[in-house]
């Protein structure tokens, strides 16, 4: 399963690294000159979201221009977060001007029943395309527009029976994720996720672990100026959350392997074992505090947490 990491415009080109699976907000392409010639280079498989979830849903024209501006993948159709008909209506209508593109329809509704009928709607009339057409779930709406977090589960596991590849569209909590999310998705065979959470998490220089809270990335310009630490937290939070939903491991803590592999990119001689794991994990941006390591994985502990005796206590 691919993780498509939501980075802004102005620090795209320093995290993404060899990505293949990428996300672009159509409202980013198109002010940006640069950063649409940046991802147009990319060799990935790239995908242009509407733009809906951040409530700046963008025109179909604009939609194919960015696309075209990027040489998009894959385009999301227009949708109405909450209403299944507008959504249908919409989604329609800008399909007929999108339809030579690869495209990804995105079911809306206020509780599960609303939102298979949506796909079931979509399917029958209009989801004859094989090849060209993905499935896109993101989080239910309540009567007052609100998410209602915990749902994807049932939607996922829906929209995977269509026989159409299914991508996630946003991360929820950490630890819904971890606990619910992934298992489903690896079992499922779920293609990918979108998420700025490893940015977000790491911008503010907190550490990516299951029982992390959510933070939303909220207006990118505050992102102007980045410490070094933070963009070296924000490149470690990236590489968990990709081997979160490679491997489903996710409870063990940060692999040491992952950690030096992390740090190779600051330290000369990494994995030659010239440089010590304190070394490693302070080149990463990790907080400081205490971590346990059982010569295999680090994992932050507790305030007031007692170290078992069969780990290492590191201080950092």
């Amino acid at each position: 399963m691919e993780v498509a990491h939501i980075i802004p415009p102005q620090w795209a080109d320093k995290f993404t690294g060899t990505q293949t699976y990428m996300m672009a907000l159509a409202q980013w392409v198109m002010p940006n000159p640069n950063y649409a010639e940046w991802l147009r280079r990319q060799k990935g498989y790239k995908i242009l979201d509407n733009g809906a979830f951040e409530g700046e849903q963008c025109h179909v024209y604009t939609l194919d221009r960015a696309a075209l501006e990027i040489e998009a993948d894959e385009v999301v159709l227009p949708d109405v977060p909450g209403d299944p008909v507008a959504t249908l209506e919409l989604s329609w209508k800008s399909y007929k001007e999108l339809q030579h593109r690869r495209v990804m329809f995105v079911p809306q509704g206020k509780n599960p029943e609303e939102w298979k009928r949506c796909l079931d709607k979509w399917l029958e009339v209009w989801g004859r395309r094989g090849n060209y057409l993905s499935i896109g779930v993101s989080s239910l709406r309540d009567k007052d527009g609100k998410p209602v977090y915990g749902s994807k589960s049932e939607t996922v596991t829906y929209a995977c029976t269509s026989g159409y590849p299914v991508h996630i569209l946003g991360m929820t909590s950490p630890k819904y994720v971890v606990e619910e999310l992934i298992p489903l998705a690896l079992e499922a065979g779920v293609r990918g996720i979108d998420t700025s959470t490893a940015f977000a998490l790491g911008s503010r220089d907190i550490l990516l672990t299951p029982d992390t809270e959510k933070v939303r990335l909220g207006d990118i310009e505050q992102y102007r100026g980045l410490s070094t630490c933070s963009r070296r937290l924000v490149y470690l939070n990236r590489n968990i959350l990709d081997y979160w939903f490679a491997t489903g491991d996710c409870q063990s803590g940060i692999p040491e392997r992952l950690i030096r592999e992390t740090a190779s990119r600051w330290l000369k001689y990494w994995n030659k074992g010239f440089q010590t794991l304190i070394a490693c994990m302070s080149a990463c941006g990790l907080p400081k505090g205490r971590y346990a390591y059982d010569g295999t994985y680090v994992r932050q502990m507790a305030k007031g947490e007692r170290a078992k005796s069969d780990v290492e206590v590191l201080e950092l």
